[in-house]
């Protein structure tokens, strides 16, 4: 059986020009600041505390792996070695070899196919090395360059879900985006 926390200490996706790998303690800071940031966390459709303390919970979660059914990766750019965003699978499931999709990057390096190629080595790791058959990506119905990330990627419009209650903007419906093992391995 796959133990998320054996696999997290070894791989490494590279890319282009972003790799995926793991993220350590010592880029706590780093990753706080990403996560900190209000319009990077805005962007966000998972339910969370958008402030202060609820980042730094998000990051202790992160930083000691402590969720089974989650597999973050850090996105560093390759040039710089420098940590630039969060991947991950989340709510990922084995028995039903299926997951959600989340991302978010630091917002300087927005709108410059990063993420679109850190999703890239992310789907392929899901679907080769995970067995996934499906996997689903969400985000809010204004948030065009997300749409484009998971659209570039294959991922197909499948239904739109109310605004959730607690959100800022209680008026911004939530897309979700999918794509099948079968669709995948056919583009």
């Amino acid at each position: 059986m796959f133990d998320n926390r054996e696999f997290m200490n070894s791989s490494i996706l590279v890319g282009e020009r972003v790799q995926l790998k793991q993220i350590e303690k010592v880029d706590g800071k780093r990753l706080e600041h990403i996560l900190s940031t209000l319009q990077t966390i805005d962007c966000a459709t998972f339910d969370m505390d958008h402030s202060y303390f609820g980042s730094k919970r998000m990051l202790n979660q992160i930083l000691s792996r402590e969720l089974e059914n989650f597999i973050h990766f850090g996105i560093w750019l390759r040039k710089a070695n420098e940590l630039i965003g969060l991947i991950s699978f989340q709510h990922w499931s084995r028995v039903q070899a299926k997951a959600t999709i989340g991302y978010m990057l630091d917002r300087t390096y927005w709108n410059q196919g990063l993420a679109t190629e850190a999703l890239r080595l992310l789907l392929e790791f899901g679907f080769t090395e995970l067995g996934l058959l499906q996997v689903e990506g969400r985000c809010y119905k204004n948030n065009i360059a997300s749409e484009k990330v998971m659209t570039k990627n294959g991922l197909l419009w499948i239904r739109t879900l109310p605004a959730r209650y607690g959100a800022r903007n209680l008026s911004n419906e939530i897309h979700v985006y999918g794509l099948s093992e079968a669709s995948y391995r056919q583009s």
